[in-house]
């Protein structure tokens, strides 16, 4: 009983003490004194209600501790997911101030249960905790969020300096340098990345990116390098496939894709997703020559064939005599004939408009063509895969490769395909 508010006034002491606007937190009991000869519950049982219930006690408490260092680490986490959520709200939209009422709802602003602002709260931690590089580079990611790019990488420096010797430091420093046109400095830290032996794949494409944009990079010293040697078989597919379509990403996915098929354990399926990856990084350089083996093994007969390598080996063989040899381009309209006609991306239109051309049957190259213009209209804004050029593009661009295609129909002869050559003044011969 709590007749004379005891209890209830000591609650509201304890509230206004602590600057804590909401209700008390409840850890429900069970009055037994045979707890006292039992284990430890809620350490026994971490995912029970109990437990989590004191766990989240011990997060609120800690997140008004800033001299503390899990507190001051605690509290940097709320403010930045706060922050980003204030910001979301002033973009007005209903399903973002829906997002944001049920977020509010879960989250609870620490400003209105502190006594200090936000800005003064950051402004303890960073003094207390000025040695510590765990929480220095936290504080400068929030400062990056809060769009305080310059306050972020001094705060990462200081990180750096406190012993935070960590991929993720350097990745940051070196973006937030690109972004301040210090290219000399953002491709220093983008190496240092890649240094280290323990780093995430999307880290290190990151930095290898950043690289090529800089044109800071040798391919063989990126193979070469501590994180992308230290990566598994899987992690190094996944990084060559994001390296397979954009122009100055391609010498970085040969030099993947060559190094990745030296390995001796890798699985069929593995092995032919690789040789196929490696033949169209090839194409996409003008090496028509390499790339032909890639999708046509040693003594395998154009009729076994699958499409997709029929049309790429007769690309592959266009490139490399100057002349289209009809039979490959034959097996390919055999098979689509075959198959209906069902596929209908941009990619695979575009292809067949090429096929049917080379086998003399321009009707139907002009309605591939037509019916690829159509598919591609619906991608504005976005990019597809163009086997003129071998790379993705984007819609407009590959667009004007179906006008260079329909032309090759209607006269016979274009310039030859962007693969092949950039400056090559030639014509096609069929």
């Amino acid at each position: 009983d709590d007749e004379d508010r005891i209890l209830e006034s000591k609650i509201e002491a304890f509230q206004e003490k602590l600057g804590f606007s909401r209700e008390p937190m409840m850890v429900h009991r069970y009055d037994s004194l045979s707890l006292l000869n039992q284990v430890v519950f809620s350490k026994d049982r971490p995912r029970s209600r109990l437990a989590q219930e004191y766990r989240e006690i011990v997060r609120e408490i800690s997140a008004r501790n800033w001299k503390d260092r899990d507190g001051a680490l605690e509290y940097i986490r709320r403010a930045g997911r706060r922050w980003q959520t204030f910001h979301l709200n002033r973009q007005g939209s209903d399903g973002v101030l829906e997002y944001i009422h049920q977020a509010n709802r879960r989250w609870q602003w620490i400003e209105d249960d502190s006594i200090l602002t936000r800005g003064q709260m950051l402004q303890n931690i960073e003094k207390a905790h000025s040695d510590d590089g765990d929480v220095l580079f936290r504080l400068a990611e929030l400062r990056e969020d809060d769009g305080q790019p310059e306050s972020a990488a001094l705060l990462i420096n200081q990180a750096i300096g406190a012993g935070y010797d960590q991929p993720d430091a350097y990745l940051k420093r070196s973006r937030i340098r690109a972004e301040n046109n210090d290219p000399f400095g953002a491709s220093e830290d983008a190496w240092c990345v890649l240094n280290f032996s323990r780093v995430d794949p999307p880290m290190i494409r990151e930095s290898i990116r950043r690289l090529t944009r800089l044109e800071a990079c040798i391919p063989k010293d990126i193979v070469e390098s501590t994180a992308v040697i230290s990566l598994g078989l899987d992690d190094k597919l996944w990084l060559a496939d994001t390296f397979n379509r954009f122009r100055e990403d391609v010498p970085i996915a040969v030099a993947l894709w060559e190094e990745i098929l030296d390995v001796s354990d890798l699985s069929a399926g593995q092995h032919a997703h690789a040789k196929n990856c490696l033949g169209l990084s090839y194409m996409g350089l003008g090496r028509c020559s390499d790339a032909r083996w890639m999708f046509r093994s040693e003594g395998q007969g154009i009729d076994e064939l699958s499409i997709a390598d029929a049309f790429n080996y007769g690309m592959a063989m266009w490139g490399a005599k100057r002349t289209v040899e009809t039979d490959t381009f034959e097996r390919v309209v055999e098979l689509d004939r075959a198959n209906g006609r069902q596929h209908e991306s941009p990619n695979y239109l575009q292809c067949m408009a090429i096929a049917y051309w080379a086998t003399g049957d321009n009707g139907a190259a002009i309605d591939y063509v037509e019916r690829a213009q159509q598919a591609v209209s619906g991608i504005r804004g976005g990019t597809e895969f163009s086997c003129w050029r071998y790379l993705q593009v984007s819609a407009e661009s590959f667009e004007a490769d179906l006008g260079e295609i329909r032309a090759l129909i209607d006269g016979g002869c274009s310039r030859l395909p962007g693969f092949m050559t950039e400056t090559d003044g030639g014509v096609a011969e069929a």
